[in-house]
């Protein structure tokens, strides 16, 4: 019987906790390394052969190594004896990837990149990011350009929405970014030592015609527009380009500017005749397409 009644089966215990249980002083038992009577078993036997293998290893990565310095010192005197001269650049690939906004696209790189293909392999491709579903039908007309099947440099650039400025990754790891088109042709210029940095005088009246462009007619309201082509126009008046005795990244940028602000169908007397004579230099004649844009 119990407080509630007869039990209905009874049941032998599992267990019998009658005897007493002696408790382990500790989970796992080894044997003292220290011990001097200490006797290797089959798990040690096993770890000894690791060892020797591992140093048998050692010895064959050694004896490859010496082989390939020997082998390293005997073309080196080749090299030597046959007056074989070093590339540094030998190998080299620059990759450039700009993100544009294709309702302002940078024409000038694509000038840029016919007066770049006169002496260097490059070749320009363009890609449609995922956070637009198409392009205007006028910037179709950007094409592709490729100067040599083995190319050293290529531009990459990748239509996106954005705003005005564009970016072009320099440093992926360190994740270095040149804002502007402005600032990308001035980059450009100088990775493909078209550097117009070594007179100071003339190098700062570009810089000024560049930062005219970029805060007055890329990123400026209606008066501040017109005031830039008052300001070109007095200097076209008396000279045949913005700097200089040729065309500059001040004239190639400019050129730019004024068809993705559209203002380049009706521009002051000097700056129009100067807009048209761009269209007799090469690099402009094979861009004759995006004047339409």
């Amino acid at each position: 019987m119990t407080a509630n009644g007869p039990l209905m089966y009874h049941v032998s215990p599992l267990y019998n906790f009658s005897s007493d249980i002696i408790l382990p002083t500790c989970m796992y038992r080894m044997n003292n390394i220290h011990d001097t009577n200490f006797s290797l078993g089959s798990t040690d036997e096993m770890n000894l052969s690791n060892t020797v293998d591992l140093v048998e290893l050692e010895k064959s990565q050694l004896n490859i190594i010496q082989k390939l310095e020997d082998l390293k010192e005997k073309v080196l005197k080749l090299k030597v004896e046959f007056g074989v001269v070093e590339n540094n650049n030998l190998g080299t690939f620059q990759d450039v990837v700009i993100k544009a906004n294709p309702q302002y696209p940078p024409l000038s790189l694509w000038v840029l990149c016919h007066l770049f293909s006169q002496t260097t392999a490059i070749r320009l491709n363009t890609y449609l990011h995922s956070s637009l579903n198409s392009i205007p039908e006028n910037i179709n007309k950007l094409e592709n350009i490729s100067s040599s099947n083995s190319c050293k440099t290529s531009l990459t650039v990748i239509w996106r929405d954005g705003n005005k400025d564009h970016e072009m990754m320099v440093d992926p790891i360190h994740q270095g970014i040149v804002e502007g088109e402005v600032n990308i042709a001035r980059y450009l210029s100088r990775l493909f030592s078209l550097n117009y940095e070594t007179d100071p005088i003339l190098s700062t009246m570009i810089d000024n015609y560049l930062e005219l462009v970029h805060s007055s007619i890329i990123h400026g309201n209606n008066k501040e527009r017109q005031g830039a082509l008052r300001s070109l126009n007095s200097q076209l008046g008396k000279n045949a380009f913005i700097v200089g005795d040729s065309y500059t990244i001040a004239d190639i940028v400019t050129w730019s500017a004024l068809i993705q602000a559209k203002l380049h169908q009706s521009l002051p007397a000097n700056v129009m005749k100067w807009f048209n004579s761009l269209s007799n230099v090469d690099i402009f004649q094979k861009c004759d397409k995006l004047i339409s844009l």
